[in-house]
């Protein structure tokens, strides 16, 4: 039984380190009723060669940047009302989503998936 859980944790921390992905942020700012909107749209594409399930991403370790929603392609999925997380991503697909902060504030970035975290720093 042990010779199996050390396999099992070998396997899941080879995986985890092994996680790849295209992480692109782009300010999108604008001013509404005379205050000035800070929004950033954060873009994950997978590099992955395995179907990766997206848990949760955690921009600035949970400080400073909120997740606003998801934003879609198209004019219907920009108005979906759907889940934050838990989607699968194959491999070259994307997910983006609205945060709410200054882009300048943006430092890193941290996704949680069915295989392990990965994390990217932009500073």
């Amino acid at each position: 039984m042990f010779k199996t859980l050390l396999a099992l944790s070998l396997v899941s921390a080879l995986s985890a380190s092994s996680l790849q992905f295209e992480i692109t942020y782009k300010p999108q700012g604008g001013k509404m009723i005379g205050t000035m909107l800070d929004r950033t749209i954060l873009t994950i594409v997978s590099l992955n060669d395995q179907d990766v399930l997206i848990k949760k991403v955690i921009p600035n370790r949970g400080n400073s940047c909120t997740i606003v929603r998801k934003v879609g392609n198209n004019l219907k999925e920009k108005f979906e009302k759907g889940p934050l997380f838990n989607h699968t991503l194959k491999y070259a697909q994307k997910i983006a989503y609205r945060l709410k902060c200054d882009p300048s504030q943006f430092l890193e970035v941290e996704i949680v998936t069915d295989k392990g975290t990965y994390t990217k720093k932009f500073r």
